[in-house]
């Protein structure tokens, strides 16, 4: 019997109960926080903010994906959910130009971002807030990424790297606080459930207050396109398109294409084929019941069918 092969696809998704799924940590996410409801978002922050009476304060928002990459207004939104005394925790080895710059903060990519990852990393909590510093160690995945310029008046350290790098990191903002941590593999299905490790994910949400109502799982920034800057750059269509005579030529030229294939597959319908009329084949039934008792030469049975018949 083939020994299972150990699945290395990272999707970071919360139904995933393979090693590198989030399905433990968003299973144990409303166990930690008894009174919150959890709830799963895909709605971006203008589409949830306004006339939301539900979070108005002490709400959780939890991102965990591999490119955190909010516009100008989703930044501003998720800074006034946060004032007004909520929290944001964001789980991204890649943020996008808007975020470090509201965050002021830079990040160690590597060359090989996607699909060439670090094996076997060892993180760490730090004191303060937590009681003593905890070293955890997993022989799976990272992503490397650290922080490499934090700025401690406005950011607490509470995590680090094996290199003692910052990875993990708090910014109160009003009534609220934003959470980030750098490395997704830490909330991972096999991180968690290696050796104590589940003892890390629990500090790591520790640190949020204990009187959160409401969590919201997000998905939004997960399935949300991965390159705002690229996205905002004209296709070569597009250029073209913005010239007026290429803009009608091509638009009637599609319109013409459309027309001739509407016609053309009228003018080539199959050929309704050609039903010919039943015949009538009771004579030659009656042949074959006749050769039939002809062979056997059984006639008194046929004469007693006959009179049957015939009575």
């Amino acid at each position: 019997k083939s020994e299972k092969q150990f699945d290395k696809k990272v999707t970071l998704n919360k139904n995933y109960t393979a090693p590198y799924g989030t399905y433990v940590a968003h299973s144990m996410l409303p166990l930690l926080f008894s009174n919150a409801k959890l709830t799963i978002n895909k709605k971006s922050p203008s589409e949830w903010f306004y006339g939301n009476e539900e979070i108005l304060e002490d709400n959780l928002l939890f991102i965990v994906t591999q490119h955190f990459n909010p516009n100008e207004e989703e930044m501003l939104l998720l800074n006034r959910f946060v004032e007004q005394g909520n929290y944001v925790y964001i789980v991204a080895p890649k943020m996008d130009n808007i975020a470090t710059e509201y965050f002021d903060i830079n990040m160690s990519y590597n060359t090989n971002f996607f699909g060439n990852y670090r094996d076997s990393v060892t993180v760490a909590l730090r004191k303060p807030p937590f009681l003593k510093d905890s070293n955890y160690f997993y022989p799976g995945f990272s992503f490397g990424i650290y922080y490499t310029s934090v700025d401690t008046t406005r950011f607490q350290i509470l995590g680090t790297n094996e290199d003692g790098r910052a990875n993990f990191i708090k910014a109160d903002a009003g009534k609220g606080s934003f959470y980030l941590h750098a490395d997704p593999f830490m909330f991972s299905n096999y991180f968690i459930l290696y050796n104590n490790n589940k003892d890390y994910f629990q500090k790591s949400i520790s640190v949020l207050p204990n009187n959160i109502k409401k969590i919201m799982w997000d998905e939004y920034y997960v399935y949300k396109l991965q390159d705002n800057e690229k996205a905002k750059e004209p296709s070569p269509l597009r250029v073209l398109l913005n010239t007026s005579a290429f803009f009608w030529a091509f638009w009637t030229a599609i319109a013409l294409l459309a027309l001739y294939l509407l016609l053309n597959v009228k003018r080539n319908q199959r050929p309704i084929p050609i039903i010919k009329k039943p015949t009538n084949q009771s004579l030659d039934f009656v042949k074959t019941i006749g050769r039939l008792y002809f062979e056997k030469q059984d006639h008194t049975n046929l004469a007693q069918k006959m009179v049957t018949y015939f009575l």
